[in-house]
């Protein structure tokens, strides 16, 4: 059905199965030879009744460049026409969800597999936390992945509109990766999305709302790290500095009523607005000595519950400071 329908590219996963096996032992050697097996099979008979088929495998263990018995064999007995994806290539970063892409990783996929590796970017997605905002651009990623990868996809967030900028940075990225600006690019692309005028408040939710489950960056990269227990004189200057931090941000959400911008767009961000200025509301009040640690503590408990959209680390800052300062 799917080639009357016109189909010419036929995805064939074999990842996230229910039964997981040890890639390194026999039994991910036997799995190798089955699913090759199996693939090659769906491949000849397509490719018979669609000349120009193209296919795409996902394998069990699909986040390493190394050289796992199962991954070296699949690759050995998998038909060469067969592209496989791969989702992180650098061993010292979480491979599912990558904080690097690096042009060594990929290198070393298609040495030790014979095969340029065909890259599924879970750098926007966001599976277990589908109410969040995730903004940063899209970074992180080797200058040559245009040369070194088959093919690149990103995954998706699950609200389409959030993607828009983080789509138009990939796109800058693709363009020209030597010299691709993530910064520069993510103002164009919320200028495209915003508009002039909207693009600044734009900024600064991206500032806020961070791609943090994959560690890309934290909100807390914008706060003063706390290290230990602090003396009287530091929790003076961490009040002071948190109070300049967030008093700005208090009326944030008024602004954005205010400011001129898409009307969809601004309907989508604005629960992130108003977690922002109340979130900043809560810390300033706390740093100016009109709240006290416990009342801030119970105003960010009551602001969790009913919106879910505020970062965890900026969550999990507040309630250090409020320890600190109680």
């Amino acid at each position: 059905p799917f080639i009357d329908l016109g189909c010419t590219f036929f995805p064939i996963f074999y990842d996230d199965l229910l039964k997981p096996f040890d890639p390194a032992g026999e039994e991910g050697i036997r799995q190798a030879e089955l699913q090759s097996a199996v693939v090659n099979d769906l491949a000849d008979g397509i490719a018979a009744q669609c000349a120009d088929a193209q296919f795409l495998f996902t394998p069990t263990h699909y986040a390493t460049s190394e050289k796992l018995p199962y991954l070296c064999r699949l690759h050995e007995l998998l038909d060469p026409r067969i592209e496989t994806v791969v989702t992180g290539v650098d061993p010292e970063h979480n491979g599912v969800i990558a904080h690097t892409l690096s042009d060594a990783g990929l290198r070393r996929y298609a040495e030790n597999f014979g095969r340029r590796p065909f890259v599924w970017d879970n750098f926007n997605a966001h599976d277990v936390a589908v109410n969040v905002l995730h903004w940063t651009p899209y970074r992180g990623r080797g200058a040559h992945l245009d040369e070194l990868c088959s093919g690149l996809v990103l995954n998706p967030q699950n609200v389409y509109l959030f993607n828009l900028p983080i789509f138009g940075c990939l796109g800058d990225y693709l363009a020209d990766p030597r010299a691709y600006d993530p910064q520069a690019s993510m103002r164009r692309q919320l200028v495209a999305l915003l508009g002039e005028e909207g693009a600044p408040l734009g900024l600064a939710l991206s500032q806020w709302f961070t791609a943090e489950w994959a560690e890309y960056r934290s909100a807390e990269e914008n706060l003063p790290p706390l290290n230990g227990t602090l003396e009287a004189v530091q929790r003076v200057r961490l009040r002071e500095t948190l109070h300049a931090i967030f008093a700005p941000l208090t009326d944030f959400e008024d602004r954005f009523r205010r400011t001129r911008m898409d009307p969809q767009a601004a309907a989508r961000l604005l629960p992130f607005a108003t977690a922002l200025q109340r979130y900043a509301a809560i810390m300033a009040a706390l740093c100016a000595g009109t709240a006290t640690p416990a009342r801030a503590a119970a105003d960010l408990e009551a602001l969790e519950r009913f919106l879910y959209r505020l970062p965890a680390s900026l969550v999990e800052y507040a309630k250090r400071v409020f320890e600190e300062l109680e």
